[in-house]
Formats: structure tokens, C-alpha cells, sequence
């Protein structure tokens, strides 16, 4: 019998899932591939979080705290396993990085590195992370299509097409993933753990906006 806990939480789940249900719809995915693939998401996230809790990870176990059947555990285990691996941060660096250029107004065009300079794309990488280096970083953002690289003139430049909504950019694809999914993680890391410190989260409300204003945060 659930909790009243649990109903809320399963209603807030069941809320957040609805646009990407309708994500699913629009592109030919339907339920029943859906519920095979959320098998894998279950088990890989029980197995994690046995991991963190110390809990036993036995057949039985996972398959108690999941709800799967043995055999599913025993079939899906290893996928599961592989998508338990630690993340690093090759993907979420290049998404703060782009973020950051659009959010402080940087012109689309910025030298690599220089000396003196108040703003490269070198030290804009530098102001996310320590620990990414900038040309990994770089190789990354041309891979997904989002920035393009002059070889001669040492300059990157910033292709603002990859961040309208088209539907088969790699770009906006990629973005979709790491930023709401890192968004959820913290929300769940906040409500579901007494793990400190709690992770920053806001959400900026503003009422009586005009439509000049409107366009203007559009844009």
C-alpha cells in the first residue's frame, strides 16, 4: 500500500513526465517501447542508488525494490550496469560554457586565447571549469555543430541557427538532454536526500510584463 508521500510523488512524476510523453507521441514512440526502455532507466537507477545506500544489489533485491520480474533483472543487468557508469563532465561544461556566451551578451565571434584580452573563448571556458580543457571543450561544441572554428584567424564563432527549434539538430537535442536532465537531478537531490549542501534552484516570476518587454526577453 503506498503512502501518502508516495502518491505525491508519483503525481508529481506523472506531471513532469506529460511533455515528454507528448514528445514521445509526436515522434512515433509509442507506450510499449517506451515501458521496455523504462525497464533499463529502473533497474540501472535502483543499482546506483544500492551503490550510494550500501544496499544488497541480488536478483531478489532489485527486483523487490523495482518491481521487475528475476528474469528481466538477470536479462537487463549488464545494460543497466553500463548506464550506471560515473558521467563526467565532457557534455555538461560545453552546455554551461554556451549558456554563459548567450547569458552575458559576448559577441558571436570570439578570439580562441589572447593575452590581455577582456574576453576569449579560452577564458571563457576557464570561468566554468578548471578542470576541462579548453580545446576539449571546443571539439566538443564543433562536434554537436553549435560553434565553428577558424584555423587561420584563431577565432571561434557562435552559430545562434543551432538554437532554434529544429527538430533534427544534434545541438538542440543535446541541450535538451544535459540541461533538463541536470535541472531534474538537483530537484530530486534536494527533496529525496538529507545530503548536504543542497544544490541552487530558481525560478524568476514576474507579472504585468508588456509585450515590448516580452519580445525583448525573446530574443
Amino acid at each position: 500500500m503506498k503512502t501518502q508521500q508516495s502518491m505525491l510523488v508519483l503525481d508529481s512524476v506523472l506531471t513532469v513526465l506529460e511533455p515528454l510523453v507528448l514528445l514521445s507521441l509526436r515522434h512515433g514512440i509509442s507506450y510499449v517501447e517506451l515501458a521496455e526502455q523504462l525497464k533499463v532507466v529502473f533497474l540501472a537507477q535502483a543499482i546506483a542508488d544500492s551503490q550510494r545506500t550500501g544496499a544488497k544489489q541480488t536478483d531478489s533485491a532489485l527486483s523487490l525494490s523495482t518491481g521487475l520480474q528475476r528474469r528481466d533483472v538477470q536479462q537487463l543487468r549488464v545494460h543497466a550496469q553500463q548506464a550506471t557508469r560515473p558521467q563526467n563532465l565532457h557534455h555538461t561544461v560545453p552546455a554551461e560554457v554556451i549558456g554563459r556566451w548567450l547569458g552575458d551578451g559576448y559577441p558571436d565571434n570570439l578570439p580562441y586565447s589572447g593575452e590581455g584580452l577582456d574576453v576569449s573563448f579560452e577564458k571563457l571556458v576557464r570561468s566554468i571549469s578548471k578542470d576541462k580543457h579548453p580545446r576539449s571543450v571546443l571539439d566538443e561544441l564543433l562536434r554537436i555543430q553549435v560553434v565553428s572554428f577558424d584555423e587561420d584567424l584563431q577565432t571561434v564563432t557562435l552559430s545562434r541557427k543551432a538554437f532554434l527549434p529544429d527538430e533534427q539538430s544534434d545541438a538542440i537535442q543535446h541541450l535538451f538532454r544535459r540541461t533538463l536532465s541536470d535541472h531534474l537531478l538537483a530537484s530530486v537531490h534536494n527533496i529525496s536526500t538529507d545530503q548536504q549542501p543542497k544544490f541552487l534552484e530558481q525560478a524568476v516570476f514576474a507579472h504585468g510584463l508588456s509585450a515590448q518587454s516580452s519580445a525583448i526577453l525573446h530574443a
